[in-house]
C-alpha cells in the first residue's frame, strides 16, 4: 500500500497537465454542482419563512350571535393542526386595514359603511402547512354553517411547492451530468497514464506484480484527483457564500455535512473513473 500511495502522488507531478485537466474539470464540475444545491437550500429557507406565515381566513356572516360564533370556533379548532383561531370583528378588521393602508388610509374617509365582513384568523402548527392539507382544512372550515368564503392563497403555496420539486429535479440531473463529466475525465486520464505505462506494467506482470499490485497506484492517483477537486469545490463554496453574506447576511450557507458530501462525491468520482480505467488491463479487483 504504501508503494502504491508513493506511486499516486508521484504521477501528480509526473503527469502535470493530464492531472490539473482532471483536477480542474472536477472542481468546476463539483462548483457549479454546488451552487445549484445553494440556491436550492435558501430557495428552501424562503419557502420555510413563507409557509410560517400562511393561514386561513374564514370570512363570516354578519348576523351570527355571540353563541353562534362561540360554536364555530369551537369546530374550528378541533380540527388537527389548528394552532389558534383568532376572531376579528368588522371594526377590528377596518383597523387593521387602516394601519396596512398606511398614509392611503384617507381613502377610507370617503365609505359610509365599513364593508369589511367579520372573520377568524386560523393560524396552524408547521407540521402542517403542506399545500394539500391547508388545502383540505379549508375545503371543510367553507362548509361550516355561517362561513361565507374561505382565504388562505392556495395559488402561492401551491406554487411554492411546484418550485421546491422543480430544483430537486434539476439538483439530480445536475449530479448526473456532473459525474458523467468527471467520470469521463477522470476515466481518460488515468487510461492515459496507464497506456504510457504499459511497457513498465508488462515487466511487472512477467516478474510476479499481482493484479492488485499494479492496479493500486492508479487507483490511488484517481481518488487523489477527485478527493483534491472536491475539496477546491467545497473551499469556493465557502468563500463565494463568505461573500455573498458580507452583502446579504440573511443567505443561507451550506451546512458542514453537504460540504464534505461534495468532497466525498469528488472522492468517488475519482475512485469510480480509475477502477473503470485500468479494468481494460486488469479485470479483477485487487485483493
Amino acid at each position: 500500500m504504501s508503494y502504491a500511495l508513493k506511486e499516486g502522488f508521484r504521477g501528480l507531478g509526473r503527469d502535470r497537465l493530464q492531472s490539473l485537466i482532471a483536477i480542474g474539470v472536477t472542481t468546476a464540475s463539483l462548483f457549479i454542482f454546488g451552487i445549484f444545491l445553494l440556491v436550492t437550500r435558501n430557495l428552501q429557507k424562503f419557502v420555510d419563512v413563507a409557509r410560517e406565515k400562511v393561514e386561513i381566513s374564514a370570512y363570516l356572516q354578519e348576523d351570527l350571535s355571540k353563541r353562534d360564533l362561540e360554536n364555530l370556533q369551537g369546530k374550528i379548532k378541533g380540527f388537527v393542526g389548528i394552532k389558534e383561531v383568532l376572531y376579528i370583528s368588522k371594526e377590528d378588521a377596518l383597523e387593521i386595514l387602516t394601519e396596512d393602508l398606511g398614509e392611503d388610509s384617507d381613502l377610507l374617509n370617503a365609505l359610509e359603511i365599513n364593508p369589511l365582513p367579520p372573520s377568524f384568523k386560523i393560524s396552524l402548527h408547521p407540521s402542517h402547512k403542506e399545500s394539500e392539507e391547508v388545502g383540505a382544512l379549508a375545503h371543510q372550515i367553507e362548509g361550516f354553517e355561517g362561513v361565507v368564503e374561505v382565504d388562505f392563497g392556495e395559488e402561492w403555496v401551491e406554487r411554492l411547492d411546484q418550485w421546491i420539486q422543480i430544483f430537486f429535479i434539476v439538483d439530480l440531473t445536475m449530479g448526473f451530468l456532473i459525474g458523467g463529466a468527471s467520470l469521463f475525465v477522470i476515466f481518460n486520464t488515468i487510461l492515459f497514464t496507464v497506456f504510457s505505462k504499459r511497457e513498465e506494467i508488462e515487466i511487472m506482470s512477467l516478474v510476479g506484480a499481482t493484479e492488485g499490485f499494479i492496479r493500486r497506484p492508479f487507483l490511488v492517483a484517481g481518488s487523489l484527483y477527485g478527493l483534491l477537486g472536491g475539496g477546491l469545490a467545497a473551499l469556493l463554496i465557502l468563500g463565494l457564500t463568505h461573500l455573498a453574506r458580507t452583502r446579504l447576511p440573511e443567505i443561507a450557507s451550506l451546512e458542514g455535512e453537504f460540504l464534505f458530501g461534495i468532497v466525498g462525491f469528488g472522492l468517488l468520482l475519482g475512485l469510480g473513473g480509475s477502477s473503470l480505467s485500468v479494468r481494460r488491463f486488469v479485470k479483477i479487483w485487487p485483493k
